[in-house]
């Protein structure tokens, strides 16, 4: 018998033993083909090097992605798969193979459960139909899953300790927070280049000379908002003072704990760590009439979130300034003036020279997307 264990082309899907109505709501989970070259799947051995495959894609959903690789792999393995997005080059994430099945000669499909939701929108075009229930999908896990929640702040973590990036990352989660680790500098050269990060930690006794690594981060658009990490053993009498000197605005003492961790944060990124998240009702929302109409502007407005954030990442200001106006106009059409204010805002602030990668600009693009997922998971009504 051959050694393989059969598994669906849906990532997402649960076996048929969880019940059929599991299995039915499995089902109609979205997922969308993804035909994807040059991908890298992973494999963790806590005992020996990491096994590397060549793969290519097939399907992708919020919670999993299905690759063709050359050889077996056991279900249950650890593993990483390198993905390439739309506007960026390679990302590195993390989970868990669910299952393999031999296809023909020496191929295998590979089910892979990723340990945190995708943004499919960074990766496939979505298109009529799709976008719709795309953006259903994550209202609907929003309001029940709190790992399926939008993300409010996304953070580097310039760290060679993994299992203290795991930690930070399951700490950061429950804030709504997304953490990107970075093990060495190319590598966190790499993750600066693709992404715009609220802020970073990094590990001070990671380098010889740190205010070399920072400098050199810096370059490649290292956020302002740092966060040193030390040890106990502290380079001189003042280790504050010396990670204040290097352009730390907290300071992380090892061992980390959790209340420590929450602490410095709270200092560092007020707004994002304690994001008001009180409903925003929409003044239309007692006309029967309006109803379905604020609820169909809702499910769109989840898209529009991600596409802002994308365009912010991208630094593509033409794509911003278009999307605000957007914003402007829909907003206020269905009962969100303080939305449609502050969209107006940016767009002024855009119009008079600002640059998107100003500190200011960017922070009130993200009080902007707050407001609007603080819209979408009220519904529009309390």
């Amino acid at each position: 018998m051959s050694e393989t264990t059969a598994i669906s082309s849906n990532p997402d899907q649960a076996s048929n033993t969880a019940g059929h109505g599991q299995a039915d709501a499995d089902r109609r989970a979205l997922r969308v083909p993804y035909h994807a070259e040059g991908l890298q799947l992973k494999l963790i051995d806590k005992k020996g090097p990491a096994r590397a495959l060549e793969a290519s894609g097939l399907n992708l959903s919020r919670g999993g992605v299905a690759v063709l690789v050359r050889q077996f792999v056991h279900s249950g393995e650890e593993c990483t798969i390198t993905m390439i997005p739309l506007n960026g080059s390679a990302r590195e994430l993390s989970g868990r193979v669910r299952g393999c099945r031999h296809v023909e000669g020496v191929f295998h499909e590979v089910a892979v459960i990723l340990d945190d939701p995708v943004a499919m929108p960074e990766y496939v075009t979505l298109v009529g139909e799709e976008r719709m229930l795309y953006a259903r999908e994550v209202r609907k896990l929003a309001g029940s899953d709190l790992e399926a929640k939008p993300m409010t702040a996304k953070i580097l973590l310039v760290s060679d300790s993994i299992e203290e990036a795991k930690l930070i990352k399951l700490w950061l989660r429950s804030e709504h927070i997304e953490v990107i680790s970075a093990c060495e500098t190319a590598v966190a050269v790499c993750a600066l280049q693709e992404n715009r990060f609220d802020a970073a930690i990094l590990d001070l006794c990671q380098a010889d000379a740190p205010e070399d690594l920072i400098s050199n981060l810096r370059e490649h658009g290292l956020p302002r908002k740092l966060i040193g990490v030390h040890t106990d053993e502290k380079p001189n009498d003042d280790p504050d003072g010396w990670a204040t000197q290097l352009g730390c605005r907290g300071v992380l003492l090892r061992p980390i704990d959790k209340p420590g961790l929450h602490k410095v944060l709270a200092q560092v990124m007020p707004y994002h760590f304690e994001q008001d998240r009180r409903p925003i009702i929409s003044e239309v929302i007692d006309d029967p009439g309006m109803l379905p109409l604020v609820s169909e502007y809702l499910d769109e407005t989840d898209l529009l979130v991600t596409e802002i954030e994308m365009a912010l990442n991208a630094e593509e200001a033409a794509s911003l300034r278009r999307l605000l106006l957007m914003v402007k106009g829909s907003a206020r059409n269905y009962g969100f003036p303080s939305i449609g204010n502050a969209a107006l805002e940016l767009i002024n602030a855009i119009d008079q020279g600002g640059s998107i990668g100003d500190e200011q600009l960017i922070d009130q693009i993200i009080e902007l997307t707050g407001l609007l997922r603080n819209a979408c998971r009220s519904g529009g009504h309390q």
